[in-house]
């Protein structure tokens, strides 16, 4: 007979997922592109030391950049094709690439920030890391 009812205490809010996504970085894969004057054809200068395509292990310098992610490079100005290589931290990229010698071969790389930052690729990271 008459006693007072209590609701429980409602649960704690659920982890703020907005968080993580704050959180996440856009990288790219660490591969360096050039063209020579006039010419366009982009290859890859320089693997940087700790990203994606350096941990794959199946770039060198001087490997002919084809497509990105389906996407012919030829007819795109180099600022745009940088791009394609960029993108979320986790994200994939694939990469038709041809090499002297070798012929036309793909690779997908997952973007990730290196697990280790130095002189050889902090540099590159200021350029690709958009926090």
């Amino acid at each position: 007979a008459g006693g007072r009812r209590y609701d429980p205490p409602p649960p704690p809010p659920p982890p703020e997922r907005a968080q993580k996504a704050e959180q996440q970085h856009t990288v790219g894969v660490g591969l360096v592109l050039e063209r020579t004057d006039g010419d366009v054809t982009t290859f890859v200068e320089r693997i940087v030391p700790g990203f994606a395509a350096e941990n794959s292990g199946m770039f060198k310098v001087g490997d002919i950049v084809i497509s990105i992610d389906g996407q012919p490079v030829e007819e795109r100005e180099l600022p745009e094709i940088k791009g394609l290589t960029i993108g979320q931290e986790g994200s994939a990229a694939t990469l038709r690439m041809f090499r002297q010698g070798v012929g036309e071969y793909s690779a997908t790389l997952t973007r990730r920030l290196p697990a280790y930052m130095n002189e050889a690729n902090a540099e590159a990271a200021d350029v690709l890391i958009d926090t």
